[in-house]
């Protein structure tokens, strides 16, 4: 807009400020402002929590006194007042048993006495975690340095594509990963058992479509790689694409960790009494499966013409999560992404353990997925 207004001003203001290169100037200048406003955005939701100024308010909040700072219908009015009697019974008696204790000397009120600090101080502990749940004041860990791994990661993309608008099918992969990892957090710490697959395969077939024409939309460091075996991908490409995939998903990691406690956010393991055998091979065959539909659906020339492409490529895609998430997601979760599995390790502070067992599956799965292609479709 600023251009056309400056073209209609004619010369000599048209001429310094019209070129090509004052064009891409005001281009790349656009975006790294995007990302400062970002960059400013997280920086300020990622500030820890101030403590209260009085630390006895619940208290005094639980015995009835006034507070001016807070509605009567707040949820710390409510959580004070329906903890704070049951503490202050507790103390009562904790206190009545020492003063025997120590007047008479009787070994009864000794035993009651040391029956109930232990007891007091566990439900001092209940107390604290309970105030912090209806409050919304609980202790996130490193839920703070987590919400930071937002700003590098969009940071990054957005200076990378002020300098090379070419390098955009790259941030669609990111911008895709996050919203479909972001999702995944959101579903199950949220949603419903029964709708958590549909919901995520809803988001990745809109995602699909939205970066199809960009960037392929992989939004799977194993999709990318089972291209790359197929050749349809040069393996330059798949590194790249592996560090923006990457990117998004550690971002969504922070943006979960700044929605929900981190004491709450889910944990990458195998499901109820299977083992690491199980999780493998749930997550190898059905990665193996989305890997294989995306070759022949997406991919093939025969199935998917650049001249007359198909448009059910992403809702076939999409199935595959919804069967695979109902089929095996009481086995191993479900992720069959390895950007969703080291995103869930990542939250809790770093990579390893079973985010790798699930990422060398995943990856074998695709392997096979790009060796199976090129047997039925030589």
């Amino acid at each position: 807009r600023i251009e056309g207004f400056v073209r209609q001003l004619g010369p000599p203001f048209c001429v310094p400020l019209c070129s090509p290169m004052s064009a891409l100037l005001v281009h790349r200048l656009s975006v790294l402002g995007v990302g400062v406003a970002l960059f400013l955005n997280v920086a300020c939701a990622a500030q820890p929590d101030l403590p209260p100024e009085n630390d006895n308010r619940v208290c005094k909040l639980g015995r009835g006194d006034d507070c001016h700072d807070e509605d009567a219908d707040s949820s710390l009015v409510q959580a004070a007042k329906l903890i704070v009697p049951k503490l202050d019974v507790r103390r009562a008696v904790e206190s009545r048993a020492a003063a025997r204790t120590r007047s008479t000397g009787d070994a009864t009120d000794k035993a009651v006495l040391a029956a109930t600090v232990p007891s007091a101080l566990a439900e001092q502990t209940t107390v604290n975690d309970l105030v912090a749940v209806h409050t919304g004041n609980r202790d996130a860990g490193g839920a703070s340095a987590a919400r930071l791994l937002v700003i590098p990661g969009f940071l990054v993309i957005f200076a990378a594509c002020a300098v090379s608008p070419l390098l955009s099918r790259y941030l669609a992969e990111l911008v895709g990963t996050f919203v479909l990892v972001l999702t995944v957090f959101c579903c199950v710490m949220t949603g419903s058992g029964t709708w958590n697959a549909l919901a995520i395969a809803c988001v990745l077939m809109a995602m699909i479509y939205a970066t199809g024409s960009i960037s392929g939309a992989n939004l799977n460091p194993a999709v990318s790689l089972t291209l790359g075996l197929t050749g349809k991908l040069t393996f330059g490409d798949v590194i790249k694409y592996w560090v923006a995939q990457l990117i998004g998903g550690f971002s969504a990691a922070g943006c979960a960790a700044a929605l929900f406690p981190a004491t709450d956010l889910p944990a990458l393991a195998p499901v109820g009494h299977f083992e690491a055998g199980h999780v493998v091979i749930a997550e190898m065959l059905y990665t193996f499966m989305l890997c294989f539909v995306v070759l022949n659906c997406a991919v093939s020339k025969r199935n998917n013409s650049p001249h007359d492409g198909n448009e059910f490529y992403a809702l076939a895609i999409g199935f595959v999560i919804v069967a695979g998430g109902y089929a095996v997601g009481g086995v191993s979760g479900a992720a069959f992404n390895p950007a969703v599995a080291a995103a869930l390790d990542v939250h809790l502070g770093g990579f390893g353990g079973w985010s790798v067992v699930y990422v060398v599956a995943e990856f074998v799965g695709a392997a096979l997925a790009a060796v199976l292609y090129s047997v039925v479709r030589p």
